[in-house]
């Protein structure tokens, strides 16, 4: 049994978000979802489904000059509830998919490059940009290890930060997506603009084709083959 089991149900039973519960026990999100899922508190401490529109305005402000984290700390509620509420930044509902051009699709791919590097350079890295076309984006050293990153954009969806993790080309018969192998990478290095964060996550002798980095807990409290975000962040 997890060592943290009672404190998790005792928490949780005070009206604890599972938030509030990971940064006070330090356990991981997953381990809160499991216990309070088989005890029946899956549903306490999910406070701001719906909020009130004072509260609407003041995700909206802090949204401008916060990550979603922050927002989520300073009001108490959840980051996908921050996300539905942010100016711009609303989920759709249903099973739509967004058409994204290419130029779009350059832009993004533009964007999490510039902030890939950015975020290494923070944590002390070495960033090396190939001259010649390659299956990664960047190199990056420290310490004398170096290691080959591909980036890629991750769009926030139902409570998941997803990205495609394909290459392609446009021919006669249409877009060919290919895969990755640790032949050509040995990274991924996933950004996503609304959380604020970059995800990586290593790319082994076939990597998947798509990814899903969780930063809200499973509506149905699944936590088998979960990656949780918070266990990738770079």
């Amino acid at each position: 049994m997890s060592k943290y089991k009672d404190d998790i149900i005792r928490l949780r039973k005070q009206g604890k978000s599972y938030r509030e519960i990971e940064e006070k026990l330090g356990c991981s999100r997953g381990n809160i979802s499991y216990h309070c899922k088989q005890e029946g508190l899956d549903d306490i401490g999910k406070k701001n489904k719906e909020l009130s529109d004072e509260k609407k305005q003041k995700v909206k402000k802090l949204r401008k000059e916060n990550t979603i984290s922050q927002v989520s700390k300073k009001l108490g509620i959840a980051e996908s509830t921050v996300v539905k509420y942010s100016d711009g930044k609303k989920q759709s509902g249903g099973h739509q998919t967004k058409q994204v051009s290419l130029t779009e699709r350059q832009r993004l791919g533009a964007l999490a490059e510039a902030n890939v590097k950015a975020r290494y350079t923070e944590l002390g890295y070495t960033v090396l940009v190939p001259e010649v076309t390659k299956a990664y984006d960047i190199v990056v050293e420290k310490n004398g290890d170096f290691e080959r990153v591909q980036i890629k954009y991750g769009r926030y969806k139902n409570g998941a930060v997803r990205a495609d993790l394909t290459w392609g080309s446009i021919n006669s018969n249409g877009r060919s997506s290919y895969g990755y192998s640790e032949k050509d990478i040995d990274k991924f290095a996933v950004w996503n603009d609304e959380t604020e964060e970059a995800y990586t996550l290593p790319c082994g002798p076939e990597a998947p084709k798509s990814i899903a980095f969780r930063v809200e807990e499973a509506k149905n409290g699944q936590t088998k083959g979960i990656r949780f975000a918070e266990n990738f962040r770079l």
